[in-house]
């Protein structure tokens, strides 16, 4: 129980970690700007450029607010899953306001697994009023649609109809604007709308120098400090950290009273064992490493178990549940199993 909790811990505060370091995925942003208004798209990004921040890693994307609309033959809950956790979870989805957007490509942290991308000219190069969307793949499987089905979202009361030509895989631990629902750009430039931005990763001075900026010109925006919220992020994982230690040592303790248990039980029968051994020659020296031989074995059959069971307790939460990349310490849980 001791190496479970204690390796559960160190492969979730590795993984973490691993999503936090500012190296991986081009880096990560340094501000996560939003409520940036259309008729200040412009001046945004040339303050940007006079910045120097309108690099690649600085992203800049529309959002549209929409509703789903289930098509009027969907049941919106199968009878057989009614009242289940899952299916309230997707009847969420469905009935939760959207954020849709457009891009041109698609974008850090996005990865197309089914179809094809959507074609950014779209009806205009086509001629034609077909619209196409890009949907991420946990959300398609939510609204149990696939490739080639329609799906319609009501934009301030316009239905907008697309045919689903793709389906992708999202990395949210970019922290860079992401979403569920990408449509073609035609459909939805006209529609109400709002940008957000994520800036690259800045000095700490600089940081707080550009969010003063940003305040000044653009009063109606917020800026949020990812750099600050990760490392508020990193010192409450340090305290769950030591209250799952404790609860650890206490395991351990436990542990270690019952082997103890154990060896006092069998020490009569154990005298008897050495006397017969030491009778037929065997030396006090051959007689300790039977015992510790004995108890290394129980040891590393109980922490190999442990660490077994944390690497897969931290599989199914860090990358099932959760949806982060796993990071195995490899070092650390050899060198636990040993201690």
């Amino acid at each position: 129980m001791a190496t479970f909790l204690i390796g559960t811990l160190l492969v979730y505060r590795t993984s973490f970690l691993a999503e936090l370091d500012p190296t991986r995925r081009g880096g990560v942003p340094s501000l996560f700007v939003i409520d940036v208004q259309v008729d200040q798209v412009d001046d945004f990004r040339k303050f940007l450029t006079a910045e120097g921040l309108d690099g690649p890693e600085m992203m800049l994307a529309p959002v549209v607010r929409a509703r789903y609309r289930m098509p009027p033959a969907t049941p919106e809950v199968n009878e057989t899953t009614s009242g289940t956790r899952e299916a309230e979870q997707a009847k969420f989805f469905r009935d939760r306001e959207q954020n849709l957007s457009w891009r041109d490509d698609l974008g850090i942290g996005n990865t197309v697994t089914a179809g094809r991308w959507l074609d950014p000219q779209g009806s205009v190069a086509s001629g034609t009023s077909v619209i196409e969307a890009s949907l991420e793949e946990r959300y398609a499987a939510r609204l149990a649609v696939g490739l080639g089905d329609q799906v319609t979202f009501d934009v301030q009361g316009v239905p907008v109809t697309a045919t689903v030509t793709s389906l992708r895989r999202v990395d949210w631990a970019t922290f860079r604007p992401n979403f569920f629902v990408l449509l073609t750009p035609s459909a939805l430039r006209d529609a109400p709308q709002t940008w957000i931005a994520s800036l690259p990763s800045l000095t700490d001075e600089r940081r707080q120098a550009v969010q003063a900026r940003l305040a000044e010109k653009f009063p109606g925006t917020a800026a949020f400090d990812v750099t600050e919220i990760g490392r508020k992020v990193v010192t409450l994982i340090e305290r769950l950290s030591w209250t799952i230690r404790v609860i650890a040592l206490l395991s351990l303790g436990a542990g270690l009273a019952v082997l103890i248990g154990m060896a006092l039980a069998t020490a009569a029968s154990r005298r008897e064992d050495h006397a017969l051994l030491m009778v037929l020659g065997a030396r006090r020296r051959l007689l300790g490493w039977s015992i510790a031989a004995e108890f290394a074995i129980i040891g590393l059959l109980a922490s190999g178990f442990g660490a077994g069971l944390a690497s897969a307790a931290s599989w199914l939460v860090v990358g099932q549940v959760i949806g982060l990349e796993l990071t195995m310490p490899w070092l650390g849980l050899l060198a636990l199993i040993a201690a």
